[in-house]
């Protein structure tokens, strides 16, 4: 695995993750 591949790959679950999370909280 390269750093940047894993990085990028971080930030998109992370993005997942809040997004998922704030849905929850506006329900």
């Amino acid at each position: 695995w390269r750093s940047a591949e894993v990085c990028q790959r971080l930030e998109h679950s992370l993005e997942v993750l809040g997004v998922a999370a704030i849905e929850d909280r506006l329900q």
